[in-house]
């Protein structure tokens, strides 16, 4: 896979990973299946979901370390972004 397609598969990811953050993890399914039906290369819609799935399966782990790295803030304080 080239640069352009691990860059637009990373941008995919994230969007999912928002929209998960709002809406839950079941959504990622939805939102797999919308990008496949749109044409998206397979190979990028894959690398996209491993990554969002990967971050997903981490979020506590992720959170601790945001919350020990944080001076003075919270991780329910923190933008989703």
């Amino acid at each position: 896979m080239g640069r352009k397609s691990q860059t637009r598969a990373r941008e995919m990811a994230l969007q999912a990973l928002y929209q998960a953050d709002l809406l839950g993890d079941a959504c990622l399914e939805g939102i797999e299946a919308t990008l496949r039906a749109d044409g998206h290369p397979p190979e990028v819609v894959d690398y996209a979901f491993d990554l969002a799935r990967g971050v997903r399966s981490r979020v506590a782990e992720i959170d601790g370390l945001l919350a020990a790295a944080a001076q003075h803030w919270s991780v329910s304080r923190m933008a989703v972004l």
